[in-house]
């Protein structure tokens, strides 16, 4: 294929367009779907901890076993893969869940974070965790802090199968598109190539011959009529120059006749022998003016 054609480019224009597509739809799929699943985790946490609160609050203190032993029923953080820690503001450890069963994750350290206001979410790839922490305060006054983590390993094992997807499917994407465009270029350009094979056909025997016109309203159609129009002017000009050719060759071979018969009547003359035209350089001069005439003539009779 000549690299350099119009096929070509076309086809690698869009390639280059639908790999730059496929691209950007995959990596935006990736990372939106990495923060779905992200912020459904965060959710979760978010309600969990929420309702650790409303069980404090309703026996007014997280010290409470009952509170301890209502955490470890409902929600069963060991079980679950998920760590749970309520925290007093004077740092002291109300409650604190054991290790995940599956060791997905190591429990953050994290103590009473005493700028925090609202609750808040931080995620490590390191420790394949993430920790949300929900601020709490009593209506006796008192501050604590309920520090949820889960393991986001299932997260990145969605990301991974995710990707591992799009390994397989973009290439073969990006080929089945590339060659149904390739398919598409060389379609679409079928009836350039008819024009061109038409116009190559037409010489000046035959400049009547034109383009088949197709009423598609495009640049190709636009195209098509200026050729014709185009081969109606050479048919025109070609006519005209025919035709001046044949009515000055018609003109010229009257008095170019009248010249020859002169010429041979000169040389022929007798009363002309005494005369300067005897010469040897007048004769040479008379017989090349004759041949002229003649070589002239003889075109004339060509046009």
């Amino acid at each position: 294929m000549n690299l350099r054609s119009i096929h070509f480019r076309l086809t690698a224009y869009h390639a280059s367009l639908m790999a730059l597509t496929l691209l950007v739809f995959a990596m935006t799929s990736y990372f939106g779907f990495q923060r779905y699943l992200i912020r459904t985790l965060e959710s979760q946490c978010s309600g969990q901890t929420s309702r650790c609160g409303l069980s404090a609050g309703r026996f007014a203190c997280f010290r409470s076993r009952s509170v301890r032993d209502e955490i470890a029923e409902h929600y069963s953080p060991e079980s679950n893969n998920t760590f749970i820690r309520i925290v007093s503001s004077n740092s002291d450890v109300l409650y604190e869940s054991g290790l995940p069963h599956d060791r997905s994750f190591d429990p953050p350290q994290l103590g009473f974070l005493r700028s925090l206001t609202a609750p808040a979410t931080e995620v490590s790839r390191e420790a394949h965790r993430l920790a949300f922490v929900r601020p709490y305060r009593l209506s006796n006054g008192d501050s604590y802090q309920i520090q949820m983590a889960a393991s986001t390993l299932p997260l990145e094992k969605s990301l991974e199968g995710l990707w591992e997807i799009g390994i397989f499917i973009l290439p073969f994407a990006l080929v089945t598109s590339s060659a149904g465009g390739f398919l598409l270029v060389r379609r679409s350009l079928q009836p350039i190539r008819t024009v061109i094979a038409t116009a190559q056909r037409i010489h000046a025997g035959n400049l009547k011959e034109r383009l088949t016109e197709q009423p598609t309203g495009d640049e190709l159609q636009q195209l098509t009529r200026t050729l014709n129009q185009m081969f109606e002017r050479l048919d025109a000009s070609f006519r005209q120059m025919v035709r001046f050719t044949a009515d000055a060759s018609h003109e010229l071979r009257t008095p170019l006749t009248v010249i020859r018969g002169n010429l041979e009547l000169l040389l022929q003359s007798r009363p002309m022998a005494n005369r300067q035209l005897s010469s040897p350089e007048a004769k040479e001069t008379l017989a090349q003016t004759l041949e002229e005439t003649e070589r002239f003539r003889r075109l004339s009779d060509n046009c």
